[in-house]
């Protein structure tokens, strides 16, 4: 459909690894995965790094299956 999905990384870098939160069009999201169905409807998907591992993505109902 020509639908534009951008993923950014604020604070990448050498040391900066970890993920420590996520949005995706704005709102919080918490998955370690992402949907095909969210990508093909295009969008922004944000990550925020750090240097040390953090709980995001790390719930049980956020993993994939």
């Amino acid at each position: 459909g020509g639908k534009t999905f951008t993923v950014t990384a604020r604070n990448n870098s050498d040391t900066n690894i970890y993920v420590q939160k996520a949005t995706l069009n704005g709102k919080p999201y918490t998955k370690s995965y992402i949907d095909f169905a969210d990508i093909v409807k295009g969008g922004q998907l944000q990550l925020v790094m750090g240097s040390k591992p953090s709980k995001w993505g790390t719930k049980k109902a956020d993993r994939p299956l």
